[in-house]
């Protein structure tokens, strides 16, 4: 749905506008980017959904996943930054840390949650992320 480019893109504006904290007096634009952020990782979500859907119904069979490429290495690594960040700010008690951090540990949340009940996945969940659970098997 989003490709890499925009992601990127997104991403740098997100870092941009959380760095105004240390030099502006302006609060109202590190919530701004912290909601846009939030928004990229909703519409993560709803990819996560179609496929699981697609996935669920036996129109789509998994493929290994792509070598990825730099773009896709550069996207990631700046999510990285954006989540250490937020995670900085919600110690610090800043609103818009706390909504990037609690909105990541939703949406992780969730990712699994949609993924176990819609493409009827057995998952469980451990400390490195969401795991295939060997011993379930798939509801029929």
């Amino acid at each position: 749905m989003l490709s890499t480019l925009p992601k990127i893109v997104i991403y740098a504006a997100v870092i941009a506008m959380l760095t105004t904290l240390w030099w502006s007096k302006l609060g109202g634009i590190p919530i701004i980017a912290a909601c846009l952020f939030l928004v990229i990782e909703v519409v993560g979500l709803v990819e996560c959904y179609k496929a699981a859907k697609a996935y669920g119904g036996g129109t789509e069979k998994p493929e290994p996943e792509p070598e990825k490429g730099a773009l896709d290495k550069a996207a990631s690594a700046l999510r990285g930054v954006i989540i250490f960040a937020g995670m900085i700010l919600c110690a610090a008690q800043n609103a818009a840390g706390m909504i990037i951090w609690i909105g990541v540990i939703v949406c992780w949340f969730a990712s699994g949650v949609i993924v176990e009940h819609v493409a009827d996945i057995p998952l469980k969940m451990t400390y490195g992320g969401w795991k295939v659970d060997r011993k379930r098997r798939r509801r029929k």
